[in-house]
């Protein structure tokens, strides 16, 4: 008589095949949401060059527009040149963008700070911030 044996996993197989899988897990999960921040942080910092882009296209088009005449380096100039005020949250996308002049509301120095952006629009939490300074001629 032939006893046909029927070939299956045994349930030990079975644990020793999840704990594996289990472990792998657990050591490359963390790395993959390492990559996933780090690329949320690198678009941020990405908004904030087209931040930078954005002034400094604005401040060409202002000269333009008035025959080379020079903006104050202040908030007026600031609205004159960008058509919003410092400090005004500006929707690109993904990321809120500010921008902050330096103490006073007059400085060479202004800040770009790009935001997370929360439920309703508005700023989140910081994310990543560079200067700019207006341009010379």
């Amino acid at each position: 008589m032939n006893k046909h044996r029927c070939r299956a996993f045994t349930i030990i197989e079975l644990i020793t095949v999840l704990v594996v899988l289990g472990i792998l897990a657990a050591v490359i999960a963390p790395r993959f949401f390492d990559l996933q921040e780090d690329a949320r942080l690198r678009a941020a910092e990405g908004a904030v060059a087209e931040g930078i882009s954005r002034f400094r296209m604005s401040y060409e088009n202002y000269q333009l527009a008035t025959n080379g005449r020079e903006p104050s380096q202040d908030s007026s100039g600031f609205t004159d040149v960008m058509g919003f005020a410092p400090d005004t949250d500006v929707d690109v996308g993904d990321y809120v963008l500010q921008y902050h002049l330096g103490s006073g509301g007059s400085a060479e120095i202004i800040e770009i700070r790009a935001y997370s952006k929360a439920e309703d629009g508005s700023a989140g939490n910081l994310l990543t911030s560079h200067n700019a300074t207006w341009p010379e001629h």
